[in-house]
């Protein structure tokens, strides 16, 4: 299905809009959204201006916390909080409870990482990793899929890299621990990318680029139980130079993409494990990691991100199959859904950005 083929959601009318953000204030503060709650309200970042100078960027810390009609309320600091300021890389929200990461790097090729969770039942913000404790005395490379953490059956889950010891220097893993920072912080499976889950079992992509030995022309797609049971659910294959960017999961349905950057055009799939179908969704564009996707039970929504080619926002109906498009913002294509709820990003006649969320009415 080509998203030329979408209709403008705007014109049709499908939303019911909850909240309208912009993503500057006075002081020139920044907001940058995270993710959107299954009831249209935003996680957000609040950033302070970076100071510039002899070639250096200096970042102010972030603040994270959420974004509803009363406005921004941050999260409260886990004790021991602190350490260089940092800024946000990544965040999920699901059933009250939003786990973020957060890098000191300015770097475009390297990425130190704290991750963190909140819980709105306890009031408690835990910190549930960090890379200094990890590899204390490594600089970690950025990886496919840095600063994209998930939720899964009460435990968080997030790739890094990580000093191998021997000629490759740098693999990459899956790291997890519970949700209340509670134990111990655990690999889930090594030589594997891109962890993705719906608050139940751990899915990941495992190819060449991080399992040596894995045949290149390949990719699988592997469900791992919380008891440790480690199975293929799908599986095909990659031509020269293609690659799997991306990968996510919503109730019985997975979605993931296959990128061919070399020409700009990628492959985005929709698989449904009851009838064992997949819809393939043609992309205009080389869809990298930093693309934005995501899928529940009854929406998929991604766009480009900062990517060149098209720079739709788009929404598809899984129960009507119907295609939209919120919008198009080139450079700053940003779309989150999260149940019945789609957060997006505009980009205002100043420059300045500005995001939107809201409800999805189904089509009749």
């Amino acid at each position: 299905m080509p998203p030329a083929k979408a209709q403008e959601a705007a014109r049709q009318g499908p939303l019911r809009r909850v909240l309208d953000v912009v993503g500057k204030d006075r002081k020139g503060n920044t907001t940058i959204v995270l993710a959107v709650t299954a009831f249209g309200e935003l996680v957000a970042a609040k950033n302070p201006p970076a100071k510039t100078g002899n070639w250096t960027i200096a970042i102010g810390q972030t603040s994270v916390g959420l974004w509803n009609s009363k406005g921004f309320r941050p999260f409260p600091l886990p004790a021991g909080y602190g350490g260089p300021p940092r800024q946000t890389a990544g965040g999920v929200e699901r059933d009250g409870v939003v786990v973020w990461s957060e890098t000191a790097s300015t770097d475009l090729y390297f990425f130190d990482w704290r991750v963190y969770a909140y819980d709105s039942a306890s009031r408690k913000t835990s910190l549930l990793g960090d890379s200094s404790a990890m590899a204390p005395k490594a600089r970690l490379p950025l990886g496919p899929g840095n600063g994209e953490p998930v939720i899964g059956d009460g435990a968080a889950y997030w790739s890094t890299t990580y000093p191998t010891g021997d000629d490759r220097e740098f693999g990459v893993r899956i790291m997890t621990r519970p949700l209340t920072g509670d134990g111990a912080l655990k690999v889930a499976v090594t030589q594997a990318k891109f962890p993705a889950s719906d608050g139940g079992d751990l899915f990941y992509v495992r190819s060449h680029d991080v399992a040596p030995g894995f045949p290149s022309g390949r990719y699988e797609i592997h469900r791992r139980t919380s008891a440790g049971a480690d199975q293929v659910v799908a599986a095909g294959a990659l031509g020269a130079e293609q690659e799997v960017s991306k990968l996510v999961v919503g109730g019985d349905r997975l979605a993931w993409v296959v990128s061919s950057p070399a020409d700009e055009k990628s492959t985005l799939y929709l698989w449904t494990a009851a009838t064992n179908e997949a819809v393939a969704f043609p992309l205009e564009h080389s869809a990298p990691w930093t693309m934005y996707l995501s899928l529940s039970p009854s929406l998929l929504a991604w766009s480009n991100g900062s990517a060149s080619g098209d720079a739709g926002q788009y929404v598809y109906e899984l129960g009507d199959q119907r295609l939209w498009r919120l919008g198009t913002v080139d450079g700053y294509s940003i779309v989150y859904g999260n149940g019945a709820a789609v957060a997006w990003s505009e980009l205002t006649a100043d420059n300045v950005s500005a995001f939107h969320s809201a409800t999805w009415k189904p089509s009749n």
